[in-house]
């Protein structure tokens, strides 16, 4: 199975670093940023062809995406700032770009050499790395 193909389905969350100072420098508020902190979302993607769905699934909320790689759409923040978006492959990641209001925040979504499910978020000099386990 091809790198990129490994990122369809579903994957169970196994640990989060960085998650807050991220949040924080997006801007969401404190209270949200606690509460997203406690959530160990279940992650869903399928990309199939240059179509993209991820779907993120907590007790606190669920978010999906949709979208075309290679396109710009929008997307709606946390703190309901409109991004320009875009995601496209840099190899076996796929690279999600956030902008909006002068700002930039940069998603890599791939599957590492140990089969796990790595998000990598950066904005500013905020890093967060959250990984996920293929569900059984």
């Amino acid at each position: 199975m091809e790198r990129r193909e490994k990122l369809n389905g579903r994957w169970n969350f196994v640990s989060s670093e960085g998650f807050d100072d991220y949040m924080k420098a997006i801007g969401v508020n404190f209270a949200i940023r606690k509460l997203a902190g406690l959530g160990r979302p279940d992650i869903v993607m399928e990309v199939k062809g240059d179509q993209f769905t991820y779907t993120s699934i907590s007790t606190a909320r669920t978010t999906e995406i949709k979208c075309t790689i290679g396109k710009e759409f929008q997307e709606t923040m946390p703190d309901k700032s409109v991004t320009k978006s875009v995601m496209n492959w840099d190899g076996h990641k796929l690279i999600h770009r956030q902008e909006w209001d002068g700002r930039l925040s940069v998603t890599e979504r791939y599957v590492d050499d140990d089969d796990m499910f790595v998000l990598e978020f950066t904005c500013d000099n905020a890093k967060c790395t959250r990984k996920f386990k293929r569900q059984s």
